[in-house]
């Protein structure tokens, strides 16, 4: 995105996932390890009992459907191996993968945008005043004041 460099507002959002994606990169690989091995902990614990269990991809499937909010828990409870697996696996899986882990990769964005914005300066010029200013100018070459 090399053209939006030349408005700084523009690569202020570049800039930063640039300034992330290390960081980003090692916190994915932590993700990974993590959201498989609830994975394959929900394919042992529900596969004999659901479909969406039932092999690997359904399974990581689901899981992902968990992080959406799109996941049919009173399936689980009731199709599953017990009430209490059932929420055991479903509530941690929530607090650890949904809630901490989405909120650890939030702050490792913030912290680099926080830190390019501070490089940038807060009187950087908007793309907004920017487009105006080129308008401005073309309308005064059309009548000829330039």
């Amino acid at each position: 995105f090399k053209s939006f460099a030349a408005q700084p507002r523009l690569s202020l959002v570049t800039q930063t996932l640039y300034k992330a994606s290390v960081d980003v990169l090692h916190f994915l690989l932590v993700f990974l390890t993590i959201f498989f091995t609830y994975a394959v902990g929900g394919m042992s614990l529900f596969g004999h009992h659901m479909e969406d269990f039932a092999t690997i991809l359904r399974a990581v499937n689901s899981c992902w459907r968990v992080i959406l909010g799109d996941f049919d828990m009173s399936q689980l409870i009731l199709e599953g191996p017990g009430y209490f697996e059932a929420m055991l696996w479903f509530w941690t899986f929530t607090l650890l993968v949904v809630l901490i882990m989405f909120n650890m990769v939030l702050s490792i964005i913030m912290d680099s945008y926080t830190e390019v914005k501070s490089q940038l300066g807060g009187d950087s010029e908007t793309l907004f005043s920017q487009t105006y200013e080129i308008y401005r100018r073309w309308r005064g070459k059309q009548k000829g004041e330039r």
